[in-house]
C-alpha cells in the first residue's frame, strides 16, 4: 500500500513509511505524525488482481488520543471462464441445419501468483476438465481475477484443424483479444455484474462430402416420359444417426441432375426412388449403400438412376393402354404390364405368375372349345347322304 497524508494542504515525509507491505488482517502502525495530518492508502490493484478497494480516509489525533485507524478493503469479484465449441464449416442435414459433432475434450490450469487456483468444485484431485459437443459449451467460476489461465483442447475427435480466440474483460475498457490453438492463454478479468467476461471458442474445420445425382430416361418410349416427374430419395447415417434424409424431384420442368454438398464425411448413403414415374425397369448405380469421402467435395460421388420405359404412357392414344395379355400393344406379346419390375415395384412375382397361368389355362379353353365346334360340325357335314 502507498500512504499518503497531508498536513496544512502540504504533503508529510514519510521516509521509509510512505510504502508498506500487508498480508490480509494484518496492522502496521506509523508513529511521529502531525497533528491533524489527513492520511489514505492507494494501492496497485492489478497486482493485486484487480480487486475493489475501499478506504476510508483519518485525521491524525494528539497523544493520549485514539490512534487513527485506516482500513483499505480489498472486495474480489469473482472471475468466470467459459469454453465454446464450433465447427468452421460443418456438414449440414436436409433443412439446412449443422450438424452436431463431437464430443470434445478440454482442460483449464490456472495459476496466481505461481500456486495453483481451480474454479470451484474443483481441486487437484478434481482438475477443470470437461467434454461437450460443437454448439455446447462449459463455464469455470469462482477464479480469482488476475488469474494466468491456459485451455487447451485435448481431444480435437480427429479435426484437421484447431484455432482458439479467446476474449477477456468482455464489454468493458479492459477488453482483450488473443488467439492460439489447441492451446491459448489469457489472464482473467473478474465477472461484470455477474455476467462472465472471459471466454475462449475453439474452432475445428472437418472436410465434408458430396454427392451428384443424374436421372436417365431410356426406352423405346423415353420421349412420352421424359417430361413426366420422378422422386429420388438420398439417405445418409453416420454412427447410428440420420444426418441427412431429403426426397428430390426430378423431370416436370425440373432439372435431370441434382448435386447434394455439405454432407458428413464418412456417412453411409443410400439412394431410392419412391415414385419412377411408371418405368418398366429401374436401376439405380451404385446399386446399395456407399461412402462419402473427403475427397469429393471437389469430385462427387456419381449415382445414376436409370428408368426403362418400354410402354408407352397412359392415354396418348386413344383405347390404347399399357400392353396386357389382350392388348399386346404396338409388337407386343400379350405380356403383363411391369413383369420385369417385380422386384423394383415391390410386387410378389409368386402371384403375377399364377395369373399369367389362369389367363393361360382360359385362353387355351377357348380355343379347345372352338376346335371342338368345329370338328362336331365336319362330322355332321360327312354324315349328309
Amino acid at each position: 500500500l502507498a500512504v499518503d497524508c497531508t498536513s496544512a494542504g502540504r504533503p508529510v515525509d514519510l521516509r521509509g513509511d510512505a510504502a508498506v507491505t500487508l498480508t490480509a488482517d494484518e496492522v502496521v502502525r506509523i508513529d511521529d505524525l502531525p497533528w491533524g495530518s489527513r492520511c489514505t492508502v492507494t494501492e496497485d490493484l492489478a497486482a493485486a488482481g484487480n480487486p475493489v478497494l475501499t478506504v476510508d480516509p483519518v485525521v491524525v489525533g494528539r497523544d493520549g488520543q485514539p490512534v487513527a485507524r485506516v482500513v483499505a478493503t480489498n472486495t474480489y469479484r469473482a472471475a468466470t471462464l467459459v469454453l465454446r465449441k464450433s465447427i468452421g464449416d460443418p456438414a449440414r442435414d436436409a433443412d439446412g441445419n449443422p450438424i452436431v459433432y463431437g464430443p470434445f475434450g478440454f482442460a483449464v490450469t490456472c495459476t496466481l501468483d505461481g500456486e495453483p487456483v481451480y474454479a470451484v468444485g474443483h481441486s487437484a484431485e478434481d482438475p477443470m476438465t470437461a467434454s461437450f459437443r460443437s454448439g455446447e459449451s462449459a463455464s469455470f467460476a469462482g477464479l480469482p481475477p488476475g488469474a494466468r489461465c491456459t485451455a487447451s483442447e485435448t481431444d480435437p475427435a480427429q479435426a484437421t484443424g484447431t484455432t482458439s480466440a479467446g476474449v477477456t474483460g468482455r464489454g468493458t475498457a479492459e477488453e482483450t483479444r488473443v488467439t492460439g490453438g489447441l492451446s491459448i492463454d489469457l489472464t482473467l478479468t473478474r465477472d461484470d455484474g455477474g455476467a462472465a467476461t472471459n471466454e475462449v471458442e475453439f474452432t475445428n474445420a472437418y472436410p465434408t462430402g458430396a454427392v451428384r445425382i443424374t436421372k436417365i430416361v431410356q426406352g423405346r418410349y423415353a420421349d412420352q416420359h421424359r417430361d413426366a416427374g420422378f422422386s429420388i430419395r438420398l439417405q445418409c447415417t453416420a454412427e447410428d444417426r440420420s444426418v441427412y434424409d431429403r426426397t428430390i424431384r426430378f423431370g416436370a420442368g425440373r432439372p435431370l441432375t441434382a448435386t447434394v454438398d455439405h454432407l458428413y464425411v464418412d456417412s453411409t448413403c443410400l439412394v431410392t426412388e419412391p415414385d419412377d414415374g411408371g418405368a418398366t425397369s429401374v436401376g439405380i448405380s451404385p446399386g446399395g449403400t456407399f461412402p462419402v469421402t473427403a475427397g469429393s467435395a471437389t469430385d462427387p460421388v456419381q449415382v445414376t438412376v436409370t428408368n426403362t420405359f418400354d410402354h408407352p404412357r397412359r392415354g396418348d392414344r386413344p383405347g390404347v393402354d399399357r400392353p396386357t395379355a389382350g392388348n399386346p400393344g404396338p409388337g407386343g406379346t400379350g405380356s403383363q404390364p411391369g413383369t420385369d419390375r417385380a422386384g423394383s415395384r415391390g410386387r410378389n412375382p409368386l402371384a403375377r405368375t399364377g395369373t399369367e397361368v389362369l389367363a393361360t389355362l382360359a385362353v387355351g379353353a377357348l380355343c379347345l372349345l372352338a376346335g371342338g365346334s368345329i370338328v362336331i360340325a365336319r362330322r355332321r357335314r360327312r354324315g349328309r347322304p
